[in-house]
């Protein structure tokens, strides 16, 4: 399937001391028993930590040094527990008076991601996938004027320049050196048919999670059970979130999406057409784009990405003719 999860900061690394007092300032009688890193994540540092006496652990996740990313998760967590399923947050710390960094203790989720669950079971039940597609819209009720970043507020911080100027930086870009000539041939040959794509769905920008991928999402007894790691949060389209969902079809495959995009309608503030997929797929190439952008060599993720954005031309392509 590809490593779409190569990290995008360092590792924090902290030992049993450091986690000790990072939870004594939340809980002075909480005393560490044992500390675990989990491997995935892109950004944060986050540790399974169990404590003396206690049965049920908690999470200690540490933000990147120059990164604002904590207090924006801390406004998420506020806004939307009622709405969806989130990890509480039961303390944030930004002052970096005990470590260098913002941290913060989360409630730990008895689950497993949404891809080890299609891995184990080989099954995503229809179900599970409607009920996504209902929380997900549920996000998507939040609307703002224009594309663009979010402060700690979830207000429009930092405006995005057009979407429609995005494809062709990329093309002319670092990432249109990483791509072969071939599918360079196809991305030319559509520039004009994306372009009417993407003003159609540019008409209405929405919070998006910004990260909607099944490695984020917990599930257990086939429900789900947390939605994580919103440090990506921004104001896009709504199909920005839904063709990241989508792009990996191994996991998520046509019977699938119905279910999902189904379920996504029933709660929808503005049901989607029958075009949803191709939207979808079209806005999702801008993200993988993105990636490939970067002044890093990440040949893993790039390889993968390269391989997506191909099938992707390919289906948009099948669309048009």
């Amino acid at each position: 399937m590809g490593n779409q999860t190569e990290r995008v900061n360092k590792v924090i690394k902290i030992d049993k001391a450091i986690a000790n007092k990072l939870i004594g300032a939340y809980r002075p009688d909480y005393k560490v028993q044992s500390i675990e890193r989990f491997t995935g994540g892109k950004s944060t540092s986050n540790y399974k930590v169990t404590i003396a006496g206690s049965k049920r652990p908690i999470v200690l996740r540490i933000y990147p040094q120059s990164n604002s990313t904590g207090d924006k998760e801390f406004a998420i967590n506020k806004k939307m527990k009622a709405l969806v399923p989130i990890p509480t947050m039961h303390y944030f710390d930004s002052s970096k008076k005990l470590i260098e960094h913002s941290y913060a203790i989360m409630e730990y989720l008895d689950g497993i991601t949404l891809d080890e669950y299609i891995s184990k079971h080989n099954h995503f039940p229809e179900s599970l996938a409607e009920e996504i597609g209902e929380k997900l819209a549920l996000i998507h009720h939040f609307e703002y004027d224009q594309e663009g970043f979010l402060d700690s507020n979830l207000k429009l911080m930092e405006g995005l320049p057009p979407i429609q100027l995005w494809y062709k930086y990329f093309m002319n870009g670092t990432a249109g050196k990483r791509l072969d000539d071939t599918t360079m041939e196809k991305m030319i040959r559509f520039e004009e048919t994306f372009n009417s794509i993407i003003t159609t769905i540019t008409e209405r920008f929405v919070f998006n999670h910004g990260d909607f991928r099944p490695e984020n999402l917990m599930v257990k007894d086939d429900r789900l059970i947390g939605i994580m790691d919103w440090e990506f949060s921004l104001s896009a389209p709504c199909f920005s979130d839904i063709g990241q969902f989508l792009r990996v079809e191994e996991l998520v495959d046509s019977n699938i999406q119905c279910r999902f995009i189904k379920g996504y309608n029933r709660n929808a503030k503005r049901p989607l057409n029958e075009n949803w997929k191709g939207y979808g797929k079209a806005i999702d190439m801008m993200n993988m784009f993105s990636m490939l952008d970067s002044k890093e060599e990440r040949p893993m993720l790039y390889s993968s990405l390269k391989e997506r954005i191909d099938k992707s031309f390919d289906f948009l392509g099948s669309q048009t003719e």
